[in-house]
């Protein structure tokens, strides 16, 4: 679920295995680089055509190209900013408006041309299936430096609007692409509407264009050349291929996207030089991300391939253009097609790769490939398989995870018979130690044996007497240790099509899986009879009574909800007892835990609460049970400790002032013998001091607390309520005094700050705000103290694919870095977590360290913590893969940096709803145990939301 911006005060209200390296692709800043000097004003590809073998190109900011780059053997295109970029697409205006809102159209020069169009599969035979599909000339737009986006194709100017719905064949609305267009080749137009009716004129709108080359639209062209590096570049926007590489080249730190056609188109090792694609991102290609057909000692690692075949390519056997469609036929990810290995070789080898949201297959093995080993990877949300082994031989394939595979994206008749992993008419396999769940739009994990298969004399492995003889083919495989989980009722585990005889006598064998099913009696399970070609159901015991998975196990539950234990330490009822926790944890000297619930307590205003552990569990405590007026209503912030052991926080109503629940309060909680005193220190006005603070307080040695309003302050168009505030409170004689010590002013500056705040050690303080900045999509500020008065500097403004909408507080390491989540924003809108690093001169860097798609885990609305390793540990709010809830119930997470400078991702549980809980929106608490704790909104035995425990 992809949420839509809003303000947090309603996201409070939505009640109601393995470690993955992501790849980053192009977009580093600095890269070192010795050799001719390349900037945004030269005509780079004049300057590299004229080049000679062996040089080195150090490529700076933009290039866009008319013709082809012809690479030369051991030469190296280097980009030196983050911002290095080769594109074929031309820059489009101006855009005049319509009548219809949001809708505007180009009439100028690159409006006036033919279409152009590709008919048929190229050389595999077969008509495209969808006329959308045909067209080449591309659209896409961008608001900041890289965050670049497809623009979707319709064929009619009505569909143009958003407010219509999109009739054209074969295109859907997804997370892949942003607004619409339409190019009206007859009447030399181009209409396009954007995101949130975006003024193309305030944004960057580029067309992929027609290439000079005698060798087809193609960017960068090196066949037959050798030993070529290509590091830290975008290469974008071709309407046919991107990148047509030699024998042994080296692809590092890239981004292909935006390719029509193919991404990759060939990339071949030898025995002594591989070729290498390491930590790139093939993202976005209209067709497929790599094709390596014949390939040789070909080494994938750290990669990601995401959203390919976006241009829905389908094949049909009648004319192009009926919707008439069959399969994908190389279409999707990376197809990889008679790629044959030895055992000491392998063909392809793919380790730590992330493929997913491919319209088609996250992998595909084809055409007698053979000896290739696919490790350590991740392919989730994939149209068609997580994997499909399909006339192949000795694949090794292990310790992946492989979920949510199976359905719709585009194609909403691409249903069942997909799934998980499918091993079809292939031998000698080895699938071993995977992860498979919620690939419950279809099979599990199959052994496919077809009645006949064309191209089965591709490779003698496969023992075909003829081109479609299968009667030696689905043999010797091996299905060992894997952890399955499955929802279907497909059958979804086994042999299907039973022509050929049982699993057995084709040895093939299932040894030591374990399955989470939802019930033990059901037949979830099937086998060929080896008599009538019949297939036949089987329930657990029939199963292993066919001599399959003897040392296995069985255990009730389809849904996977976590790899590491959790615990759920208390639940909710919100029934006079606190209810709804929107706020972290913190823990006393004895481990009790304290916080805070939105609703409950005996007047349903929220409350306060302590945790003490026990024997048998936690025992609860109300410490204050807000009663709605001026004593505070709803809180939502973490609480604080002072030395004396005083407890302070926020509510986002009650008190007083000119708001209709009251404006918000700052209480202290303090202990004494019969129980605990609840005081109001300060009531907000709704004015030029603030109202309605959703953060915690922070406490400085010299005991003033510092925190934020969300909204009052300075009234501007942009903020009719007000921009929020930064405000004090200090103590004298046991009498508090309120100062604002920074008012936001909206616009380029921040506004809306629903975080707390960070210090550094001199006391300047840090934090976000949700909206304002330059794109409005919000910000990192500083507040540092000279003189008694403090100023702002904005560290950072987020413009949407380095994030959008930090709703989280920040954190420092010990090298005084910044991190934080933002939760919007990213490839797909579903945010991120980012790095700020302090540069010589003042400035901050700012690094997005991983990219939140919908699944595992999507929009962070909580702030990071970071533990004595250096991980940084938090919560997601969706995402998850659970269909408990909607949207999905959110994860937590954790992000580890390695040795190697890269950080690796780790979902540690996956919420599922109902008593499990889910939403959890506010940070974790890292014990001395190895446990995190923390709460979720929603959920729990009683739905009033919950705490838990997971440990890491």
């Amino acid at each position: 679920m992809n949420l839509p911006r809003k303000c947090l005060a309603l996201l409070l209200f939505i009640f109601a295995f393995l470690p993955v390296a992501f790849a980053t692709g192009a977009g580093l800043p600095s890269v070192p680089c010795q050799g001719t000097i390349v900037s945004p004003t030269d005509d780079l590809a004049t300057i590299i055509n004229n080049g000679k073998k062996g040089q080195t190109f150090c490529i700076e900011g933009e290039h866009r190209i008319t013709s082809t780059i012809q690479i030369r053997s051991g030469q190296s295109l280097i980009g030196t900013t983050n911002n290095a970029r080769i594109s074929g697409a031309v820059v489009l205006n101006p855009w005049h408006p319509t009548s219809t809102q949001g809708v505007y159209y180009y009439d100028g020069p690159y409006a006036n041309t033919p279409p152009h169009q590709q008919d048929e599969y190229t050389i595999h035979g077969g008509n495209v299936c969808y006329w959308v599909t045909t067209y080449l000339d591309d659209l896409f737009f961008r608001t900041g430096v890289n965050n670049d986006q497809r623009i979707m194709r319709v064929l009619s100017e009505t569909e143009v609007d958003p407010t219509q719905p999109v009739t054209t064949r074969g295109q859907a609305v997804t997370a892949g692409e942003a607004g619409r267009f339409f190019f009206d080749y007859s009447n030399h137009r181009i209409y396009v509407s954007l995101p949130n009716n975006l003024d193309p004129n305030a944004a960057t709108v580029d067309l992929a264009i027609r290439l000079n080359n005698p060798n087809g639209d193609v960017l960068l062209f090196g066949a037959g050349q050798t030993n070529v590096t290509i590091q830290n570049l975008y290469i974008e926007k071709s309407m046919n291929y991107g990148l047509y590489p030699g024998i042994g080249w080296t692809l590092k730190d890239v981004t292909v996207r935006f390719i029509h056609n193919v991404g990759i188109y060939g990339m071949m090792g030898y025995e002594k030089q591989p070729a290498i694609i390491d930590n790139s991102l093939l993202t976005n290609n209209g067709r497929l991300a790599l094709d390596a057909n014949f390939t040789k000692n070909l080494i994938i690692t750290n990669s990601e391939m995401s959203w390919n075949n976006i241009a829905n390519f389908r094949h049909t056997l009648g004319q192009t253009g009926d919707g008439v469609c069959r399969d994908y036929k190389d279409a999707g990810a990376f197809h990889i097609y008679n790629d044959i290995g030895t055992p000491t070789q392998p063909a392809v080898t793919i380790n730590n790769l992330r493929s997913h949201h491919n319209i088609g297959d996250g992998l595909w093995s084809d055409d007698g490939s053979q000896y290739n080993q696919i490790t350590n990877s991740t392919l989730i949300d994939n149209e068609r398989f997580g994997f499909y082994d399909e006339i192949s031989c000795q694949v090794l394939f292990s310790g992946n995870t492989i979920y949510g595979n199976g359905y719709p994206i585009k194609n909403t008749d691409v249903v069942g018979g997909t799934g998980g992993v499918d091993v079809n008419d292939s031998n000698y396999g080895t699938f071993s130690s995977n992860l498979i769940y919620g690939n419950d739009g279809g099979y599990a994990f199959h052994l496919t044996l077809q009645t006949e298969h064309a191209d089965m004399l591709s490779n003698r492995c496969l023992g075909a007497g003829g081109d479609g003889d299968t009667s030696n083919s689905l043999k010797h495989n091996q299905i060992t240790g894997n952890t399955v989980y499955s929802c279907s009722a497909l059958s979804s585990i086994g042999k299907v099509w039973g022509a050929g005889g049982s699993l057995n006598s084709r040895e093939n064998q299932y040894l030591s899986n374990h399955y989470y099913l939802s019930d033990s009696t059901s037949n979830w399970f099937v086998d060929g009879d080896g008599k009538g070609g019949r297939d036949i159901p089987e329930d657990w015991g029939t199963w292993q009574q066919s001599n399959h998975d003897v040392q296995g196990s069985l255990a009730v539950g389809c849904a996977r909800r976590t790899y590491d234990p959790e615990q759920i330490a208390y639940n909710f009822s919100g029934d006079g007892s606190p209810g709804r926790p929107y706020a972290g944890l913190i823990a006393d000297k004895s481990g009790d835990l304290y916080g805070t619930t939105l609703l409950g307590g005996s007047n349903n205003h929220g409350a306060v609460f302590e945790l003490t552990p026990t024997s048998s569990g936690w025992n609860e405590s109300i410490l204050y049970s807000f009663a709605g007026g001026t004593d505070g209503s709803h809180p939502a912030g973490n609480l604080i400790f002072d030395a004396a052991g005083h407890l302070y926080g926020t509510t986002t109503a009650g008190g007083g002032g000119n708001c209709p629940e009251g404006c918000g309060t700052v209480f202290e909680l303090t202990p004494a013998s019969g129980g605990w005193t609840e005081s109001v220190i300060y009531s907000f006005t709704g004015g030029s001091d603030g109202r309605q603070p959703y953060s915690g307080l922070i406490l400085s040695k010299q005991g003033t607390l510092y925190g934020t309003a969300s909204l009052g302050g300075t009234v501007s168009a942009n903020c009719p309520a007000g921009c929020g505030t930064v405000f004090a409170l200090t103590p004298d004689g046991g009498v508090w005094s309120e100062s604002v010590l920074y008012p936001f002013a909206g616009g380029n500056d921040g506004s809306a700050p629903y975080a707390g705040l960070t210090a550094d050690k001199s006391g300047n303080l840090y934090g976000t705000t949700t909206a304002g900045g330059p794109m409005g999509d919000g910000t990192v500020f500083e507040l540092a103290s000279a003189s008694g008065q403090w100023k702002e500097t904005l560290l950072h403004t987020f413009s949407g694919n380095d994030g959008a909408v930090p709703y989280g507080g920040l954190v420092f390491d010990s090298a005084n870095n910044l991190y934080g989540t933002a939760f919007q924003g990213g490839s797909g809108n579903y945010g991120v977590i980012f790095e700020l690093v302090p540069e010589t001169g003042g400035a901050w860097k700012e690094t997005v360290l991983h990219t939140f798609w919908n699944n595992p885990a999507a929009n962070p609305a909580a702030g990071l913590v970071i533990d004595s390793t250096g991980t940084l540990l938090g919560t997601a709010m969706q995402g998850g893969n659970s269909n408990s809830c909607a949207g999905e119930c959110g994860v937590v997470f954790a992000l580890s940096p390695t040795a190697n400078h890269t950080w690796k991702y780790g979902v540690l549980h996956v919420f599922g709803g109902g008593t499990d809980g889910y939403a959890s929106t506010a940070p974790v608490l890292v014990t001395g145990t190895g446990i995190l704790v923390g709460t979720t909104q929603a959920g729990g035995i009683q739905g009033g939301g919950m705490v838990f425990e997971v440990n890491y």
